[in-house]
């Protein structure tokens, strides 16, 4: 069987049926997951505040699993939660989103918004490039899209391709 690589949505597995989390509950989605599919590889993202919200008594089971790479947590100033890095792990992996989460928040950032998101929340991983060349039109929505190919059909009607043997 081809092994395929799963990102489980830990906070959202552990939060399951229940007002805060429990990491014995998330542990024992894994398991019946993985038992179900041993030849998968997992991997458990929660979010930040994922300690913080569990039971006192499992910290230290936590702390343990993070410190051997069980569970991870998004990078310091990660905007949103864990939902973004959970996507980003999985695009990056071709990976399977194990989670019952619709990721609201993250669908309704597409196109222009999503790029005014990253530059207005991390400046740094933006760059200015010069581009000596002309840019395609801007497409946000339908009327974009069909304004664009009017404008291609009238070019296409004054400037007709020549077909036939070039000499």
């Amino acid at each position: 069987m081809t092994a395929r690589h799963v990102v489980v949505d830990g906070s959202n597995i552990a939060t399951e049926g229940r007002s805060l989390p429990s990491l014995q509950q998330l542990d024992e989605a894994v398991r019946a997951f993985l038992a179900e599919r041993p030849h998968d590889i997992c991997t458990v993202v929660v979010d930040a505040t994922f300690e913080h919200r569990i039971d006192a008594s499992e910290r230290a089971t936590y702390d343990e699993a993070l410190a051997a790479n069980e569970l991870l947590t998004p990078p310091a100033g990660s905007i949103g939660r864990g939902d973004k890095f959970i996507l980003e792990i999985a695009d990056r992996a071709n990976a399977t989103v194990f989670s019952n989460d619709s990721f609201n928040d993250l669908r309704a950032l597409h196109g222009d918004k999503a790029v005014w998101n990253l530059i207005e929340h991390r400046p740094e991983r933006v760059a200015r490039v010069t581009v000596d060349a002309d840019f395609p039109p801007d497409i946000d929505t339908i009327e974009d899209y069909q304004r664009m190919l009017e404008t291609e059909r009238r070019m296409t009607i004054a400037h007709p391709i020549q077909s036939g043997p070039h000499r």
